[in-house]
C-alpha cells in the first residue's frame, strides 16, 4: 500500500547518528529510490526503511541471476539498477533460463520495472543484457524501444534499418543506461555528439554538443535532469589519457530544455570545470565536478586523492553552486577507514569527513562483525578517508586494483555507509559476491 506518513526527505546533508546496521549476504548493487535506499542481491531487490533499515517491500525470482556481467566488487557503483530522475521508478534485468535463451537468442535477459514506493511490479518485458536501459519520469526505454512505466505497455519503438515507421536515423540509439531527462531521452548522435528527443514523440530530434562527460570512465553524468555542458571546451588534445587540461568554462543545464521542451529552467554557471565526477555525483545526488586539471597533479592515480577529486557541488534541489571547501554535504567528503586504539588495542573506525570541516561522522567496528579483524582492515593505507572518484570503473590499472572496501551513499532519510569485511578463502569458481557478506551503516541526523 501507499505509505500513509510523508516522504522522507531528500536532503543532501550527511547523517551523523548511527540508526542502524545491517549485513547483506551477496549484495550486488545499490540505488536511491524515491523513499529509502534500494538493494540488489542475488535473490531480488529490496526496498528499505530509512530510518531502521527494515524491509518496506521485496521482489524475489527463483532459478534465475541478477549478476549477468562484472559485479559484486563495487555495489554502491555497480550498474545493475537503474531509476527514473525522481527515484519512483526502479528498472533490473535478470538473466533467463538457458532452454529458453536457446529458443530465442535475440531475448537473453528479462527486464522488471518496480514502482521504489510500493514495491508494485509495473512492467516486465523480454530484453537483452547488452541493453541500455534509460528512464525519464515516466518511460523506460530499453534498447530502441519505449515502454510506460506505469503500466509497462510500448509507447513507440526507434526506427531500424528496415523500418521507417519513425524519422529516426538508423544510427541513432539508446546512449547511455541510468536517468535521463523528466521528459527527453538521449541517443547518440554523428561526431561524438547527443540527440534529445522527447520521451512521447521520437519524431524529431535536437542535436546537442558539448555535454560535459566524466573523463576518467567517459560516462555522461545526469542528476534529476540536469546534467553540466561546456560554453567554452576544454582542450581535448589530453583526450588520449583522459585529461581536460585545463578545463574549461561549463554551466548546469535540463536536458529537457536543451530538448526544447520547455521546463522553465535558467542555465548555472558552472565556472571551469574538468569535467563531471560520476562518483561523487552518484553517491550525493548532486553535480560534483572535477577542478580545473593543472597538469601537475597525477589526476588519474589512486595514490593522489587529497582534495583533488571535487571542485564544485551543484544541488539541482536549490539550483545553486558551492566550492568543495563550503560544502558540507556527501559530495566533497572524505570516506573511509582509520585507525584507532582503546587501551592500547588497536582497532578501526569507518569515518565521514564533510569537505567545509564540520562534524562528520566515526562509526567504531565492532570486533568480531567483519571477517577480516577491524585492525587489519585499518592497517590498509589504501582504506584511509578519501574523497570519491570512479574506483573500478577506469582503464588504469592503479585504479582498478582499489576495490573499495568502504563506501558511501546518500538516499532519502539516511546517509548509507558500506562496509565489504572481507570473505573467507573459496574456490576459484565461487562466485565474489557469494563469499561476502556487506554491512550497511544507516546514519540519520544532518550535520546542517
Amino acid at each position: 500500500p501507499l505509505p500513509e506518513d510523508p516522504l522522507p526527505e531528500r536532503s543532501t546533508s550527511i547523517g551523523t547518528t548511527l540508526a542502524w546496521t545491517k549485513d547483506v549476504p551477496g549484495l550486488l548493487a545499490t540505488a536511491s529510490g524515491v523513499a529509502g535506499p534500494v538493494i540488489l542481491t542475488t535473490e531480488g531487490v529490496t526496498g528499505l526503511n530509512p530510518a531502521d533499515g527494515s524491509t518496506l517491500w521485496s521482489y524475489t525470482r527463483k532459478n534465475t541471476r541478477f549478476c549477468m556481467g562484472r559485479c559484486g566488487q563495487a555495489p554502491f557503483r555497480s550498474q545493475l539498477l537503474f531509476t527514473s530522475p525522481t527515484g519512483r521508478y526502479i528498472a533490473v534485468q535478470f538473466g533467463i533460463p538457458e532452454e529458453v535463451e536457446s529458443s530465442n537468442p535475440v531475448h537473453n535477459a528479462m527486464t522488471v520495472v518496480l514502482d521504489t514506493l510500493t514495491g508494485q511490479v509495473t512492467g516486465e518485458h523480454p530484453s537483452n543484457e547488452k541493453n541500455k536501459l534509460q528512464l525519464t519520469d515516466s518511460a523506460l526505454l530499453d534498447g530502441d524501444t519505449a515502454y510506460n512505466l506505469d503500466d509497462g505497455k510500448i509507447r513507440w519503438k526507434l526506427a531500424g534499418k528496415k523500418e521507417r515507421t519513425y524519422e529516426v536515423r538508423a544510427s541513432e540509439r539508446n546512449a547511455r543506461s541510468g536517468p535521463a531527462g523528466h521528459r527527453s531521452f538521449i541517443l547518440t548522435g554523428p561526431d561524438n555528439k547527443y540527440n534529445l528527443i522527447s520521451d512521447t514523440d521520437p519524431t524529431s530530434t535536437t542535436g546537442v554538443a558539448n555535454l560535459a562527460d566524466d573523463p576518467l570512465t567517459e560516462r555522461l553524468v545526469v542528476v534529476n535532469g540536469w546534467a553540466a555542458q561546456y560554453t567554452n571546451p576544454p582542450d581535448l588534445k589530453g583526450r588520449e589519457t583522459h585529461k581536460n587540461i585545463g578545463g574549461g568554462e561549463a554551466r548546469a543545464v535540463t536536458l529537457d530544455s536543451l530538448a526544447g521542451l520547455g521546463d522553465g529552467t535558467t542555465p548555472v554557471d558552472l565556472g571551469r570545470i574538468s569535467g563531471v565526477n560520476s562518483a561523487a555525483s552518484r553517491a550525493s545526488g548532486t553535480l560534483a565536478t572535477y577542478p580545473p586539471y593543472d597538469g601537475r597533479s597525477k589526476f588519474d592515480s589512486s595514490e593522489y586523492t587529497d582534495d583533488i577529486w571535487v571542485g564544485a557541488v551543484f544541488d539541482t534541489s536549490t539550483q545553486r553552486v558551492t566550492p568543495a571547501t563550503q560544502y558540507a554535504g556527501l559530495a566533497t567528503a572524505k570516506v573511509g577507514l582509520m585507525a584507532t586504539s582503546e587501551k592500547g588495542q588497536l582497532s578501526g573506525s569507518l569515518v565521514v569527513r564533510p569537505g567545509d570541516g564540520s562534524d562528520g561522522a566515526t562509526i567504531p567496528i565492532v570486533p568480531g562483525s567483519t571477517v577480516t579483524p577491524p585492525e587489519q582492515l585499518a592497517r590498509n593505507h589504501r582504506l584511509k578517508p578519501m574523497q570519491f572518484f570512479p574506483i573500478g570503473e577506469t582503464r588504469y590499472a592503479d585504479l582498478h586494483i582499489l576495490e573499495r572496501t568502504v563506501d558511501a551513499m546518500k538516499a532519502p532519510g539516511v546517509t548509507l555507509l558500506l562496509l565489504d569485511g572481507g570473505g573467507k578463502t573459496m574456490p576459484l569458481s565461487q562466485r565474489y559476491y557469494d563469499n561476502h557478506v556487506y554491512r550497511l551503516y544507516g546514519l540519520t541526523g544532518a550535520t546542517s
